[in-house]
């Protein structure tokens, strides 16, 4: 696994969360492009997968706060 550090993991969270802001638009009444269902479905999915990584890697973040004694 690569190790990430904190800024990095706060860049992905920032990309993730203006990349969910886009798909809600796709929800807004006054939006006149709309993606097809399969596209938000495929958008979902690919955010859902890289939470997953962002929590494996501050996992593993944790672990070596706490081996270096920083972190009980």
């Amino acid at each position: 696994m690569v190790r990430k550090d904190l800024n990095q993991l706060q860049a992905e969270i920032i990309g993730v969360s203006a990349i969910v802001g886009a798909i809600r638009g796709q929800f807004d009444s006054d939006n006149g492009m709309k993606l097809c269902d399969e596209y938000i479905e495929a958008a979902l999915y690919g955010v859902e997968n890289h939470l997953d990584r962002i929590v494996e890697d501050l996992e593993e973040l944790d672990e070596r706060l706490v081996e270096r004694g920083v972190m009980a």
